[in-house]
């Protein structure tokens, strides 16, 4: 232990240190003082480097933007490996798909999301692709993380009401993230901030209990004292939403659909109107979350920008993903997998949005392939 805390305490101290370089730093001073400078000889190493001096310098969120997230974000653990920064990946499923994004992305993307509420500024590793997928409203993100107290008085009935409008899927026993199961008093959840579920027991309309159990054993490993639940799918599954999102659909013409998948697209739809989530539903994801617009971005405020890689190659790298996915659905729709007409989400608009049309005062910082950077103030 004595060890540990000598390592902490002279990575605390190296960190001070080289702040206080950069923070001397003639370029970096002139940029952030002019809202408009270049500072050149910038490695590519370095950008999570930077990336923590603004965060710390400014005192305010930072998203990197980089068509190699993992390679930059593994930079940036080395400047802050905890829970302030932070990987919001592109889904691996189109938006859609019937398909869902698989479980790390929707964790992943989630707890960005959760975390961007928080008081302390964030550090945030992103890619054009996941910047062209629209999100949750900001507000149904803090809305919606729910907490359950032990000892707390909270009826059981409303609890697992806002489960279903969080996007959580009713099984006779959780298996893997946002899977939740009621038997009488006991509701176990599968939430997507925690490795194991955890189970509330009722008495009455007191919580009772909480505690983690392991799925295979269903034994208890330890007792919570509070938790708390995140949504668990981006999808907005509230009653004015699923109304508006169905008159849209219902518009669609379905006779150009395969037998067997016109019969899924009802079903589907049938699970939609009930406002329940289940295999299928995905496939609503642009009626549900795409009209809103709402971006990554619109989650932070007043946030540095940092571009790693030149905005020209990010502006091309979003192009094709967006080219991709207007071929791709497409090809569903001559296959008889999509009805003529389904709305698309991909539109290079996003990374644009960011660069030109941002509705406040944005410090943006570009970091180009030969390694000049560029600072500059834009106001629309």
């Amino acid at each position: 232990m004595p060890e540990a805390l000598d390592t902490l305490t002279a990575v605390s101290a190296t960190n001070a240190t080289l702040r206080a370089r950069l923070d001397r730093e003639p370029a970096l001073q002139a940029a952030l003082r002019a809202g408009n400078g270049v500072v050149a000889g910038v490695p590519s190493g370095a950008v999570g480097m930077l990336a923590w001096w603004f965060r710390e310098h400014t005192g305010r969120h930072v998203l990197v933007v980089s068509s190699e997230i993992e390679r930059v974000y593994s930079d940036c653990l080395v400047w802050d490996a905890g829970a302030r920064t932070s990987l919001f990946p592109a889904a691996d499923t189109p938006p859609f798909d019937r398909v869902p994004p698989s479980e790390e992305v929707v964790r992943r993307r989630m707890a960005t999301l959760a975390g961007a509420a928080s008081t302390p500024p964030a550090l945030v590793v992103t890619s054009p692709q996941a910047l062209l997928r629209p999100t949750l409203r900001p507000e149904l993100i803090t809305a919606g993380v729910t907490s359950l107290t032990r000892g707390a008085h909270q009826a059981r009935d409303p609890f697992v009401a806002r489960l279903v409008a969080l996007g959580y899927r009713r099984e006779t026993a959780v298996s893997v993230p946002g899977d939740f199961a009621v038997r009488g008093g006991i509701v176990d959840v599968f939430g997507l901030d925690r490795s194991r579920p955890w189970r509330a027991e009722w008495f009455g309309d007191d919580v009772d209990d909480l505690r983690v159990f392991d799925v295979d054993t269903q034994e208890s490993i330890a007792k919570l004292e509070s938790v708390a639940v995140w949504p668990a799918r981006e999808l907005d599954l509230r009653e004015d939403t699923v109304a508006a999102a169905l008159t849209t659909i219902d518009r669609l013409d379905v006779s150009s659909l395969r037998d067997e998948v016109r019969e899924m697209w009802v079903r589907d739809r049938g699970h939609l109107a009930d406002r329940v989530y289940d295999e299928g539903v995905d496939a609503f994801f642009p009626y549900l979350v795409g009209a809103s617009g709402v971006m990554l971005l619109d989650h932070f405020e007043q946030p540095v920008v940092l571009f790693a890689g030149g905005r020209e190659r990010l502006r091309r790298v979003a192009e094709h993903y967006a080219e991709e996915i207007e071929d791709l659905l497409g090809q569903e729709q001559a296959r008889g997998e999509l009805p003529k007409g389904a709305a698309i989400l991909a539109r290079t608009s996003g990374v644009v949005r960011i660069v030109e049309e941002d509705n406040n005062t944005r410090r943006v910082l570009v970091v180009s392939d030969d390694g000049t950077t560029v600072v500059r103030e834009e106001v629309r």
